[in-house]
């Protein structure tokens, strides 16, 4: 039994990985997926330890991109549960909270980020730690309609002084989230927000070359503008 429980759970650590690459890189994978989902997640109640991990991790990858957002977001917290080490724990972490967003699930969202920050730091990867605690801010200043309660500005920018304590300097990931962050705060503090910010919040998502963070610094840039009274700026960004 022991012996075919282990090839079982081998052929199904190396088919997700595999649907995962022909996934990445555009080839049909849905169809074949889902032919074997079953087995892939009977598997995963056989597995612990670093197998566990790895088949959690692809699993919360395959059941993103079809959508199965709860399902996603479970397997990644198996994965977070499972991991080898802190710092692979706070990257399982942070895409639980990734999913939690897409649900619309705010107070989770905020809650995972927090974990995997803390996962993070103690890893020793302060990088990862000041962009996670400043997306968390962004997310909580931008999104306030999804979260269950108001998380209060004393506490947001009480992480986001944390994170800005942690960052290392020359990190371009961080210091774009944390950019991302001081511009967003701006919205829930002032009525008319310094324009200074939110033009540094776009320069340093465009320095770290991140599609997502670019369109999040030019909606920040969009929102600011509307606060101002200026309404056909934001049409063109």
């Amino acid at each position: 039994r022991q012996e075919v429980t282990g090839r079982y759970l081998r052929w199904a650590g190396e088919l997700a990985a595999d649907l995962e690459h022909r996934m990445e890189r555009g080839e049909p994978w849905q169809a074949a997926f889902d032919a074997v989902a079953d087995d892939l997640r009977a598997a995963l109640g056989l597995a612990d330890g670093a197998v566990a991990a790895a088949l959690a991790r692809s699993l919360g990858h395959l059941m993103f991109a079809r959508r199965f957002l709860a399902e996603s977001r479970r397997h990644y917290l198996r994965a977070a549960e499972c991991a080898a080490d802190d710092a692979a724990a706070a990257r399982d972490l942070w895409s639980a909270a990734g999913v939690a967003q897409v649900e619309s699930k705010g107070q989770l969202r905020y809650e995972y980020a927090v974990a995997a920050a803390e996962r993070a730091a103690a890893a020793g990867d302060h990088g990862t730690q000041a962009a996670v605690l400043a997306e968390a801010v962004s997310v909580a200043t931008r999104f306030p309609a999804i979260f269950d309660r108001d998380v209060g500005l004393a506490e947001l920018q009480q992480i986001l002084d944390l994170a800005h304590r942690v960052a290392p300097p020359g990190d371009v990931a961080a210091t774009a989230q944390l950019r991302a962050a001081d511009a967003w705060t701006q919205t829930r503090l002032v009525d008319v927000p310094d324009a200074a910010s939110f033009h540094a919040a776009l320069a340093a998502a465009e320095r770290a070359d991140d599609p997502v963070l670019i369109s999040a610094a030019l909606d920040a840039l969009g929102s600011m503008q509307v606060m101002s009274g200026h309404f056909v700026e934001p049409q063109e960004r």
